[in-house]
């Protein structure tokens, strides 16, 4: 039985970087997708789930081996860890509005957020 893991993600304009990790911080394996930017950005947090269910499949692991998923986006954070503003998922300049993925990735992910 393996211990308890930690997944880090970097959602970037072109890629989204993944980490698996040991409680210790050893990294386990790193990998990427590509960041699928259509209809501004919808569906990156689904690619970025099913990325993690393969990589736990692949390894005989469950989501309960699974201690936490940090996951980093571009912008500005406020204090509750919200995303105060993020770069338009297609490039263009200007706020955009984070409020549903930080909803959807409490729905996947839980309740359970910080502000590094």
């Amino acid at each position: 039985m393996m211990n308890k893991v930690l997944f880090g993600i970097d959602i970037g304009g072109t890629t989204v970087k993944c980490g698996l990790f040991t409680l210790n911080g050893e990294l386990l394996e790193k990998s990427e997708i590509p960041t699928d930017k259509q209809d501004n950005g919808s569906r990156i947090l689904s690619d970025v789930a099913a990325h993690i269910r393969n990589i736990l499949e692949k390894r005989c692991l469950t989501v309960s081996d699974v201690a936490g998923v940090g996951i980093g986006v571009p912008g500005a954070g406020t204090h509750g860890g919200t995303p105060a503003e993020t770069p338009d998922p297609q490039g263009h300049a200007g706020p955009h509005n984070p409020v549903p993925r930080c909803a959807a990735s409490r729905e996947r992910y839980g309740n359970r957020q910080s502000s590094a």
